[in-house]
């Protein structure tokens, strides 16, 4: 609605317009029985979503893109906020909040090996982070929102997990660990537009093992020690953090 609203007509006239309401009508289309829609038969206009891949938002998802701010993507965020009641001060760190990471923990597939060793290792090195996982199939859509907007640097494999980079604070750093050889950019793109740092890093080939989707990922305690050292101390001077490097 946000891009009919946004996109005008050869007239400068927007193909949606608020008053356009009154006469709207969702049709959801799924495997459920006919309902109440059923014997409309005649539209005056029709939209249909783009669902997935053919969404706006992944469009040149394999090239890295020059785009740091979008309009849609923004008024997007600021709508789900507000549906959840969360104002725009709630976002903004307090001087006595230190550094939240929050790791995506995904339970099927592309999980991260080693995972929990990994976050004991990061917890020994910066003992003042907060360090938390987030599962989210086990936890609702708004207690998920609570969580993000109150982290600093969110962690995960490749997977729609990473979506969560359009609730996090404005300037946060988003960290990536890919499948070998897959060279995906949507995050990438996604963190660009969001303002944020992006540090990405690629898992370990694994020999007979090329199912990107299925596969659990490993990377090297010393490379995913390496790539969060950075992401954690190039946040040490922003805001109302002071921290020296070493």
């Amino acid at each position: 609605m946000d891009i009919l609203s946004m996109t005008k007509d050869d007239q400068g006239i927007p193909f949606f317009h608020r008053n356009d309401m009154e006469d709207l009508q969702v049709i959801w289309v799924d495997d459920k029985g006919p309902g109440p829609y059923a014997e409309i038969e005649c539209y005056d206009r029709v939209i249909i979503p783009n669902p997935g891949a053919s969404n706006p938002l992944w469009q040149g998802d394999w090239e890295p893109r020059r785009c740091t701010n979008s309009t849609l993507l923004e008024t997007f965020r600021r709508r789900i906020y507000r549906q959840f009641g969360v104002a725009e001060a709630d976002l903004e760190p307090k001087p006595e909040d230190g550094l939240t990471v929050t790791l995506i923990d995904r339970r099927q597939t592309r999980h991260l090996d080693n995972q929990d060793h990994y976050i004991k290792k990061l917890q020994e090195r910066f003992p003042k982070l907060h360090i938390q996982t987030l599962d989210l199939w086990a936890i609702s859509f708004e207690e998920q929102l609570r969580i993000l907007r109150s982290t600093n640097i969110l962690v995960g494999t490749h997977g729609a997990g990473l979506t969560g980079t359009i609730f996090i604070p404005p300037r946060s750093n988003v960290v990536e660990i890919l499948p070998p050889n897959f060279w995906h950019k949507g995050f990438r793109n996604l963190a660009q537009l969001r303002g944020h740092r992006y540090f990405s890093a690629h898992a370990e080939e694994r020999p007979g093992s090329d199912d990107w989707k299925g596969s659990s990922l490993f990377i090297e305690e010393d490379r995913f020690m390496e790539i969060m050292n950075i992401a954690v101390k190039s946040l040490y001077n922003t805001g109302h953090l002071n921290e020296d490097v070493n």
